[in-house]
Parts: C-alpha cells; structure tokens; sequence
C-alpha cells in the first residue's frame, strides 16, 4: 500500500504542501479539439466540388483552380507537427484555439479575394 501523500500527488493533488498541476474540464478539451477537427474536415473537403465554379468565377485555368485545393492541404500537412508540439508546451486547449483564430483570419481574406491571384500572392 502506498502512501496516501504519493497517491495524492500522483493524481494531481496536493500532497505535503505542494500545488498540483492546474487540471481543465476534459469535456472542454474534448469539445476544443473535436470543432478543430471538424473544421479542418469540413474546410478540405468543401473546396473539391466548387473547383469547376471557381475556375469559371475567377476566369482562370485548371492548374490555378487547383492550388485552391492544395493551398487548404499544405498549411495542415505543415502545421500539423509544430501545433503538436506547442499543444505540449503550451496547453492542448490553448493552441486549437490559437489555429481556429488563424482558421478564421484565414478564410476573411480568402472570401475578400477579387482574384485567384489575388488570393494566392497577397
């Protein structure tokens, strides 16, 4: 049988005067991490069925209409490895918080494009 100090503290508690880790509700990092999750799913798949709109709307060519696609894939598959380590650094709650802001600025300036240059250069 353990000591009841060693049990305390392995469950986060105070244990002879020490402050435990700060502990978050589970449910609102699983909440967190499940919208993060769905709005990256939701954002790569929404761009393949309006290629061909996009293509007609911004009057450009196949190739470009499908730097949409891959311009929603690339900073995922890049930023996937960092955020994972600064979500161990820095609090597994506070950094999907971090990506869904920089998911939204994201996509004001997208939907602010005139052009598919625009949107790619600027």
């Amino acid at each position: 049988m353990t000591h009841p100090s060693v049990t305390t503290r392995a469950r986060g508690g105070a244990g002879r005067g020490t402050a435990g880790p700060r502990t978050t509700a589970p449910w609102l990092t699983l909440a967190v991490l499940s919208l993060t999750t769905t709005s990256v799913a939701i954002q790569q798949t929404l761009v393949l069925p309006l290629l061909a709109q996009l293509q007609a709307a911004f009057h450009t060519s196949p190739a470009s209409a499908t730097w949409a696609f891959t311009a929603t894939l690339l900073p995922g598959a890049v930023s996937t490895p960092p955020a994972g380590r600064f979500g161990d650094l820095h609090g597994e709650r506070r950094v999907p918080v971090v990506c869904l802001v920089v998911l939204v600025i994201g996509c004001a300036v997208a939907a602010s494009a005139g052009s598919m240059g625009t949107s790619c250069t600027s």
